[in-house]
């Protein structure tokens, strides 16, 4: 089944260091709620982990996405991105805002 593949983690952030260069670049705050990085929200299939596949996100939107019990695959696509239209789009980088709701229109989401 496609959830249970293993995630591949690309060359360049096999060096710790790389990877926390583009984290200090990407992350941000928000008031009272942990971020968390994302390699499925902006293609709920995708394995492959790396600067162009992931975002920052807040981790109750993630949660959403990936279920909340470890390794179940109950992920609520339409309800996250109603949350971060609603709840999260003056709050999150408009970039990574503009990623998702892209993503969103090409999974055909909407």
């Amino acid at each position: 089944e496609e959830s249970d593949k293993e995630a591949v983690l690309c060359e360049e952030w096999k060096d710790y260091k790389t990877f926390l260069k583009w984290y200090d670049e990407n992350t941000y705050q928000l008031d009272g709620e942990k971020v968390s990085v994302s390699y499925r929200i902006l293609n709920p299939d995708n394995h492959y982990i790396s600067p162009e596949t992931c975002v920052i996100i807040p981790q109750s939107v993630a949660r959403m996405y990936l279920g909340r019990g470890y390794g179940e695959r109950v992920y609520n696509q339409k309800l996250a991105l109603e949350t971060i239209e609603n709840k999260y789009k003056d709050k999150i980088p408009k970039a990574v805002y503009d990623r998702i709701m892209q993503s969103a229109k090409k999974e055909g989401a909407e």
